[in-house]
C-alpha cells in the first residue's frame, strides 16, 4: 500500500480523548492538499475524515468526492480559489452566505440550543497581495502596521472581520502565518497579525489551550515546526470550547499539514 507524506495535518476542537460531551460539535480543520500534490492519496484522505466522523469539516484544497456529498451537507469552492470547502452533518443545516471570496467558503449551521454560528474554511497564500487582489478594501487601512502593504492573509482577516462583526462565530484554515516565522524572518512581522485580532476581539482556540507556543500543523523535510493553520472564535463561543488539539492521523492517512479538532 503506497504511503501518504505527513506535511500537512489536520486542526480540530477535540474531546481530548473523553467520550462525554454529548451535546458537543466537533469541527475538523484540515488542509488536504490537493493542489500540492496529494491527489492519489485525496479520497483517503476524506475516508480518514469520515472516520473522525466531525459536526463539522472546515476544508482547504479539496475536490470533494462524490460519496461524500451523499454523508454531508457540502458547500465548496473551485481549486483555482484554493478548494476551501464547508463540510457539515445535514442536520446543522448549513447555508452558504452569498458573500464570496476567492480566499474561503462561508456559511452559517444552526446549533442544538438555537445559535446560528457563523463559520468559514479560508486558505491564502503566502506573500503580499497585487491591487487586483484587494477586494475593495484599502490596502492603507487592513494592512499590518510594519508592513508597507497588505499581504494576501491581510485581505482574507479583512473580509472575514466584517462578516462576523456582532456574530457567534468560527473562522479556520490555512492562513499561511506564523508568529514563528518571525525568528528567521524578522521583517515579516507575522505576530502583528495575532496581534491585532486579538485586538479586535477573536479568540484564538489553540492557545487558549495551550498558551505555551505554537501547535505545529506544517510537516516537510527539513522545515521548522510552523503552525500555519488558525482556528479563531468570539469570546462567547470560546466560553464552550471543550479543547483544541492537533490530530496525528498515521502516515497513509496524513496530507502535508496537521488537522486540527475543536470540541465545542
Amino acid at each position: 500500500m503506497e504511503s501518504v507524506p505527513a506535511e500537512r495535518r489536520p486542526t480540530g476542537v477535540l474531546t481530548r480523548g473523553r467520550v462525554a460531551y454529548a451535546a458537543a460539535v466537533r469541527v475538523i480543520s484540515w488542509n488536504l492538499g490537493f493542489a500540492i500534490g496529494f491527489k492519489r492519496t485525496h479520497d483517503r484522505a476524506w475516508h480518514y475524515l469520515a472516520a473522525l466522523d466531525p459536526d463539522i469539516a472546515l476544508l482547504q484544497e479539496v475536490v470533494p468526492p462524490a460519496w461524500a456529498r451523499d454523508r454531508w451537507t457540502i458547500e465548496a469552492r473551485p481549486l483555482q480559489d484554493w478548494g476551501t470547502a464547508i463540510v457539515a452533518k445535514p442536520g446543522l443545516k448549513l447555508q452558504r452566505r452569498p458573500d464570496a471570496d476567492a480566499y474561503s467558503t462561508t456559511g452559517t449551521v444552526g446549533l442544538a440550543d438555537g445559535t446560528e454560528l457563523l463559520v468559514a474554511s479560508v486558505h491564502t497564500q503566502v506573500g503580499r497581495a497585487s491591487p487586483q487582489d484587494y477586494n475593495g478594501f484599502d490596502p492603507q487601512a487592513v494592512r499590518r502596521p510594519r508592513q508597507a502593504l497588505p499581504h494576501h492573509n491581510d485581505i482574507a482577516y479583512a473580509a472575514q472581520r466584517e462578516r462576523v462583526q456582532g456574530r457567534r462565530f468560527l473562522v479556520s484554515g490555512d492562513w499561511n502565518v506564523a508568529r514563528l516565522w518571525d525568528q528567521s524572518h524578522p521583517s515579516a512581522h507575522d505576530a502583528d497579525f495575532f496581534t491585532r485580532a486579538e485586538a479586535d476581539g477573536w479568540v484564538e482556540c489553540y492557545r487558549l489551550f495551550h498558551p505555551e507556543g505554537e501547535g505545529r500543523t506544517w510537516f516537510r523535510g527539513t522545515d521548522a515546526p510552523y503552525q500555519l493553520d488558525h482556528a479563531f472564535c468570539d469570546p462567547a463561543t470560546a466560553v464552550h470550547l471543550a479543547a483544541c488539539d492537533n490530530l496525528r492521523p498515521s502516515g497513509r492517512d496524513a496530507a502535508s499539514q496537521r488537522p486540527r479538532a475543536a470540541c465545542a
